[in-house]
């Protein structure tokens, strides 16, 4: 029927992931499907499963295992629920090793039932997952108790590092990873605060350079080229559009000539230039507000026309800030 569909995955052989994400009305569905180990998917959301493969039993029941796991952090950020109960503890050994010792529980599930390389690279996203989870949870903490004494704060900052510590950031498994470039953000801003870097709001332009070049000279391999290329494209995804990404763009090929992100980069780039193009202005005219005195006088002029209004304040900062963008 319409409603069914059936992709095949080829004969690819090394691991990788497909992420679907469909939508009937407003429930959304979100399955990564792994390949070489999944060769037919099955959509069908008029059914209970949703999204299905053909995996043997070992494989779909280990990645049930980690979907969980995000699952669970994902009630967790939502406020959906707290299976850990992370949400109010403040006090950060008793967080570490609720959360740590969930992972090594899952962890040492999936390699009794998995290939190793596939178990490997599933002990790398819960690793990655945690790690953001928990500097979730010090966020949390600083938030539900202001008055964290130094010690505590310390003491969060020692376990951070200590999981940091224990991350592989060079791992080609990161890769697959969907909050790796986030949790490497984290690594970057630890940084630039550390070393002074930063001390005040900067531009879009700045910050995506800065953020590259921290990756580019910390990072190796897929996994810097995935991050990398990550800002690129979700600059473009998200709708931002910064002008210094066509730039960015050329630094990322000189660091990855012979990248498989090449198609997805240049699309970004092209929807960048296109966006930032100068813009025909004719037909546009701003108001005299002496002979307009209402909406009605507006709109008795532009009959049968689109009429925009920007309502400001002169003591709005965002109002004030968009004005650079209103130059007649």
């Amino acid at each position: 029927s319409d409603s069914c569909f059936m992709i095949d995955t080829g004969d690819y052989q090394g691991i990788d992931v497909i992420t679907l994400n469909c939508q009937k009305g407003q429930e959304n569905y979100f399955k990564p499907i792994w390949t070489p180990f999944a060769k037919n998917v099955t959509i069908d959301l008029n059914t209970e499963s949703k999204i299905d493969s053909d995996k043997d039993a070992s494989i779909k029941a280990a990645n049930e295992i980690a979907e969980q796991f995000n699952s669970d952090f994902f009630d967790y950020m939502t406020g959906k629920s707290d299976k850990l109960q992370l949400r109010k503890d403040t006090v950060a050994e008793s967080a570490y090793r609720k959360l740590t010792s969930h992972c090594d529980s899952l962890t040492t599930i999936i390699e009794r039932s998995v290939p190793e390389n596939f178990a490997k690279v599933l002990r790398q996203d819960i690793a990655i997952n945690a790690l953001f989870w928990f500097y979730q949870c010090a966020g949390a903490a600083k938030y539900v108790e202001p008055s964290l004494s130094d010690k505590n704060i310390a003491e969060w900052e020692s376990k951070l590092f200590e999981m940091k510590n224990n991350l592989d950031l060079n791992d080609s498994a990161n890769a697959l990873n969907y909050l790796f470039k986030e949790t490497v953000a984290y690594y970057f801003s630890d940084d630039a605060v550390k070393r002074g870097l930063i001390s005040g709001p900067v531009s879009n332009d700045v910050s995506n350079k800065m953020f590259f070049d921290y990756v580019n000279n910390n990072l190796k391999g897929k996994a810097a080229e995935t991050v990398c290329g990550r800002i690129i494209i979700e600059d473009t995804e998200q709708g931002v559009f910064s002008k210094g990404i066509p730039e960015l763009a050329k630094d990322f090929y000189a660091a990855f000539p012979e990248s498989a992100l090449a198609s997805i980069i240049n699309e970004a780039v092209a929807k960048n230039k296109e966006m930032n193009a100068p813009k025909d202005m004719t037909g546009i005219n701003f108001i005299n507000v002496d002979s307009i005195k209402n909406v009605n006088d507006l709109i008795a002029l532009n009959r049968g026309k689109p009429v925009l209004l920007d309502i400001w304040a002169t003591w709005c900062g965002p109002c004030r800030k968009s004005f650079k963008g209103l130059e007649p």
